[in-house]
């Protein structure tokens, strides 16, 4: 299967092969597009005002990958998603790990896949 291609970003929005997605999405290696599963990692918003990417998350998220060379994290429009320390751990257990704002996380992600390496990539689309 070939991974889709992120075709642009703004604050609230992404755009993957011509459809626009207004929430958070994880773009998997097989070429699925599904919602961020954020509910997830609720519990730990009261810590940093902001809905993480916590541990938790990140295990379901690997769950459904399968066999992963990249993982590409875009931390918003303007860098402030938090991942925590144990879910970065365990992607880079997993997989070589890129950390960016959004729309550098983009152009990472459209190369590596265009590549053809299987990346699995998690997009925050808000700040």
């Amino acid at each position: 299967m070939v991974q889709p291609r992120v075709e642009g970003t703004g604050f609230g929005y992404i755009v993957i092969n011509g459809a626009c997605y207004e929430y958070d999405v994880v773009i998997y290696p097989d070429g699925t597009v599904a919602r961020r599963p954020k509910y997830l990692s609720s519990s730990r918003k009261n810590v940093y005002g902001h809905t993480p990417l916590s541990r938790r998350e990140a295990e379901h998220i690997l769950s459904k990958a399968g066999q992963v060379d990249y993982i590409v994290i875009g931390t918003g429009q303007y860098g402030a998603l938090p991942v925590e320390d144990d879910a970065k751990e365990l992607f880079s257990a997993r997989a070589k790990l890129v950390l960016k704002p959004t729309r550098q996380a983009i152009e990472e992600y459209n190369r590596l896949a265009g590549e053809g390496h299987r990346v699995l990539a998690v997009f925050h689309v808000t700040c």
